[in-house]
């Protein structure tokens, strides 16, 4: 099947007092139509830095370089107009937090109605009318009135609903949810993640998930990629990533998340040490200094991403557990997620 979403060596640096740095270095990824893929990774891995590129929503002075196809289109060529013909169109993302994401002094109306003029060209009271219905389809009641509400009159919850609302307006192809469940109860989180999930097989559309959770990729994502210091150190399989991880440090991850039937009083384990900066990476494997398994090699060069043997669509960038590959995936060739 032919990808919807393909990134390829995709990099990004931002301005800092000492000229552009890198903090996302070649990232490859495919999704394609009706597909949840997961990008997973502790805060400042460039997990969401590598969304905004598409949408052109960098920091001032960004640039973004590699290439980026949607639909057979490369959207880091395109121009600012093209840009923003599929931003929030073809295109959409569901911010972190809706607290903040959500405008408090405009009604709920408004922020659903606003893009949907612009994108679809319809008259206010036909975009009312989407709006109304679209809220009801995530589960708002009352979708005529909650247009007249402002944010501050739902819950946390709730108000995450209708952030993917405004996502949904236009019908996009892709949906990008960076952290939706974030700051919500357990409750809330499982409801969210089954409306995505529903709405992406009704609609065909790919839905982009970020989160540092691999507990809510378990549930969900199809297609997991892990990133780490701004780079994809594995990817596969959501179900080989999540049983049989390859790398150090998404079995770290794995062993952070809390333990069913652990007795009370029972320790997470966390993963030792300080995330790697973006900015300043150490050499060789950026994992390294954190690493249980590091050797002498891992302090020296960058580890290509190595697919095992048993699973080609599964590979991990760690020359210490992957060790044991088929020589021919030793080599360091492009493996394509």
């Amino acid at each position: 099947m032919t990808p919807l979403l393909e990134l390829e060596g995709l990099s990004i640096r931002l301005p800092t007092p000492d000229g552009l740095r890198a903090v996302v270095h070649d990232v490859d990824l495919s999704v394609e139509a009706g597909q949840i893929y997961g990008i997973a990774g502790e805060s400042g891995s460039g997990k969401t830095m590598t969304m905004l590129s598409l949408l052109g929503l960098l920091p001032r002075g960004g640039v973004a370089s590699g290439r980026a196809t949607f639909d057979g289109r490369d959207v880091l060529a395109a121009g600012k107009q093209a840009r923003r013909s599929l931003r929030g169109k073809d295109l959409s993302m569901v911010f972190q937090d809706p607290m903040t994401s959500l405008h408090p002094m405009l009604t709920v109306g408004r922020q659903l109605t606003e893009h949907a003029r612009l994108h679809l060209g319809i008259s206010k009271a036909e975009a009312s009318r989407r709006a109304a219905a679209m809220l009801e389809e995530v589960r708002i009641p009352d979708g005529e009135a909650a247009l007249r509400a402002y944010p501050h009159e739902f819950s946390g919850g709730m108000r995450q609903r209708i952030a993917i609302a405004i996502a949904l307006m236009c019908e996009p192809q892709v949906l990008i949810a960076d952290e939706p469940t974030t700051a919500l109860d357990v409750t809330v989180q499982a409801g969210i993640l089954q409306l995505l999930d529903r709405l992406r097989r009704e609609r065909g559309m790919a839905v982009v998930l970020i989160t540092h959770d691999l507990g809510v990729m378990s549930s969900i994502a199809e297609r997991v990629s892990v990133m780490y210091a701004g780079r994809v150190i594995e990817h596969g399989d959501a179900r080989d990533v999540l049983q049989r991880p390859g790398h150090p440090y998404t079995r770290g991850l794995l062993g952070a998340l809390p333990q069913p039937g652990a007795g009370a009083g029972s320790e997470l384990r966390a993963i030792p040490g300080v995330p790697a900066s973006p900015l300043d990476p150490p050499p060789g494997c950026a994992f390294h200094p954190r690493c249980p398994l590091a050797i002498d090699a891992c302090r020296t060069a960058v580890p290509p991403l190595i697919a095992g043997a048993s699973e080609p669509r599964h590979a991990a960038a760690c020359i210490v557990t992957m060790a044991d590959i088929a020589p021919r995936a030793s080599t360091g060739s492009e493996v394509t997620p």
